[in-house]
């Protein structure tokens, strides 16, 4: 029977990155380990690549607000340019669904790693 292949850093790093916490921690770091990792080494690493997805996801949060509140501002806007002559307005109803979902991804993507 061939013996299994170890991975490299690189790709530690790499499926690490991809998995993105699909795979069970202690499942990892035993994998790691059996890959030349110190223990401390594969916790840190795992640490790093946890952070970093937080960090992505808090951005989506921001987004979400941001466009959810430049849709709503461009709307007023656009109502109060044509509020006391009459005529036609843009609602700009994209902008802030888009704004509220990805406000709602942001927020359950990082519910679901705290637990």
């Amino acid at each position: 029977m061939p013996e299994e292949v170890k991975r490299s850093r690189k790709q530690w790093e790499a499926f690490v990155e991809i998995d993105a916490g699909n795979t069970d921690a202690s499942t990892l770091l035993k994998q790691m380990m059996a890959d030349g990792f110190t223990e401390q080494e594969a916790r840190v690493l795992l640490a790093r690549k946890k952070h970093s997805r937080t960090k992505t996801n808090i951005l989506i949060l921001l987004l979400g607000i941001a466009l959810f509140f430049l849709g709503i501002m461009l709307t007023v806007s656009s109502y109060s340019t044509v509020s006391s002559s009459g005529g036609k307005y843009f609602v700009f109803f994209g902008a802030v669904i888009v704004g509220i979902l990805l406000f709602i991804y942001g927020v359950v993507k990082l519910v679901a790693r705290k637990g």
